[in-house]
């Protein structure tokens, strides 16, 4: 009869046989799929080795096994596993990877190693170098390099497109067969390519790396990476966020250098541009620029910034957050939870010349920055209206008090965008009756002096290869100025005044409304009369 302890070494010996009978069947499958073969058994696994990835991604099925220099050996049960190609394509950007095949068993050996080891912290962020070709890639280029191009370039392809297109965010959308990649465009989303599976999953762990996120978690994360292009910085910030297929990537582009936001790049007519000249060259008084978000009016305000930047002037802006670096300017960064009317009193003491506030947002920063500009400060700041009217209308109402309100503010500058025709493919076109019933009558509003010799022709822009197919190509303002004259302060300073009121004064002091500004630069072949159209009824 046999004894406990017989029993238990006959078990032991059958365990060992079992055990050895499907190691051996892995080294076979490592043979026919021409990768090393470890037993985890026979190594010693090193706790920092270990420790560079975390357990829970271990039990995926993947186990760093052995080092040499700066290549990493890295034992894998399930060599197609999309887990686990996660976790190599992270340790492949700090290492020279060599993949070898383990058994599940090995994992579940190499697992209670792990007990009191936390996962290194590797180097989070990476700066990733574009170098753009002589000429543009166009959208079928990109289509075609998406899924034949070697898997480390997909993302430098990407990234170029998007920023020789002058695109301002990149989406990469999971869907149930693979990804759908779109390029926003002069503010409109485009469709310009697609990503296989295997592919999309690859530049997910790369942004995720490159841009200092954690890999395989499920819920929404930030981060940002640096592209450089001949020397010249590009700020990316990332956002993913869980979607039934898999993480929704967005990519914000942030192009630092300001050298090219000049006031002559605005798009202000001759008219409106004496206008401003005037207002800036005052010493004090409030410059206002209006209009909802994405209408431009961080390009303004940088653009008057620049035009004021001279070696015998203070300027200090306070930012949230600091979109362009502007040499000469002192640049102050708003914190979360950081009072703008508190900063900018601090900002006062300073005696500066000139302070730009990124936004008023409340009825507190709106006053301490009218009062400002009412003791010897020019104050340049961005509000959220419909129109300049609106503008005044609004802040009568968060202010409670008129005169201050009239007596502060020297010129407001509402705006918006419209995409520009290409210059390539536009041509002479017949509007719809709508549109031409539209245009005429806004025609007929304008100035004898302003539309003289000008007649009712229009354009459209069909596409070709210069702007890729879209039939535009880059943005450009439409713009109403409203100088401040004491006929006007006066009528704000009624308590009763209405928006219409105030609009209607504005035009008869020879004000130019936005409607006005793009139907001369749809006349001019600039925008399209559609485009107009659109972007005053936003």
């Amino acid at each position: 009869m046999a004894t406990e302890g017989s029993n238990r070494i006959i078990g032991d010996v059958v365990s060992s046989y079992n055990r050895d009978e499907k190691e051996k069947t892995v080294e076979n499958k490592a043979v026919s799929l021409d990768l090393p073969y470890y037993d985890v058994r026979k190594i010693e696994l090193a706790p920092d080795i270990l420790s560079f990835i975390s357990e829970s991604e271990a039990q995926q099925g993947v186990v760093p096994l052995l080092r040499k220099g700066d290549s990493l050996v890295v034992g894998v049960a399930d060599p197609n596993s999309p887990k686990i190609e996660k976790i190599l394509d992270y340790l492949g950007g700090h290492f020279k990877l060599e993949k070898a095949l383990i058994s599940w068993e090995s994992v579940k050996d190499a697992l209670p190693h792990y007990q009191g080891i936390h996962k290194q912290q590797l180097e989070e962020e990476r700066d990733y170098e574009i170098k753009l070709a002589d000429s543009a890639i166009t959208f079928k280029e990109l289509e075609e390099q998406l899924n034949s191009a070697a898997l480390k370039d997909i993302l430098k392809f990407i990234l170029s497109a998007a920023i020789s297109a002058k695109s301002s965010d990149i989406h990469i959308e999971p869907q149930k067969q693979g990804a759908r990649i779109r390029f926003r465009i002069d503010g409109v989303l485009h469709v310009v390519g697609h990503l296989k599976r295997e592919r999309y999953d690859y530049i997910l762990s790369q942004v995720e790396l490159a841009s200092g996120m954690k890999l395989n978690v499920e819920e929404a994360q930030e981060g940002r990476l640096e592209v450089v292009i001949k020397e010249t910085s590009v700020n990316v910030r990332v956002e993913t966020m869980p979607t039934l297929y898999g993480d929704d990537i967005a990519l914000r582009i942030f192009n630092t250098e300001s050298t090219m936001l000049n006031l002559q790049d605005l798009g202000l007519s001759d008219y409106n541009r004496k206008i401003l000249e005037e207002m800036l060259s005052r010493p004090q008084g409030m410059v206002l620029v209006v209009g909802p978000t994405g209408a431009g009016k961080t390009t303004t305000i940088y653009a008057i910034l620049n035009r004021l930047n001279e070696p015998g002037l203070k300027i200090i802006t306070l930012e949230d957050p600091i979109e362009y670096a502007v040499p000469g300017i002192a640049q102050s960064q708003i914190e979360e939870n950081t009072s703008f009317s508190l900063r900018l009193k601090a900002v006062l003491r300073e005696d500066p010349d000139i302070v730009m506030v990124g936004e008023v947002r409340d009825a507190e920063t709106a006053e301490v920055a009218l009062h400002a500009s009412l003791t010897g400060h020019m104050m340049i700041t961005t509000f959220h209206a419909a129109s300049a009217a609106a503008a005044l209308g609004l802040l009568k109402q968060i202010t409670e008090n008129n005169s201050l309100l009239s007596a502060g503010i020297n010129l407001i500058i509402a705006q918006r965008l419209v995409r520009r025709l290409c210059s390539n493919c536009k041509k002479e076109t017949k509007l719809s009756p709508e549109e031409f019933e539209y245009a005429q009558r806004i025609f007929n509003e304008i100035p004898a002096d302003i539309k003289a010799g000008k007649e009712l022709k229009f354009f459209e822009a069909t596409g070709c290869e210069v702007c890729n197919g879209l039939g535009y190509k880059d943005r450009i303002g439409i713009f109403e100025l409203l100088p401040l004259s004491i006929e006007l302060q006066k009528l704000i300073s009624r308590e009763d005044v209405t928006v219409a009121e105030i609009q209607s004064a504005a035009k008869k002091s020879g004000m130019i409304t936005m409607e006005q500004d793009g139907l001369m630069k749809a006349i001019d072949g600039i925008t399209s009369v559609e485009e107009v159209m659109k972007a005053v009824r936003e």
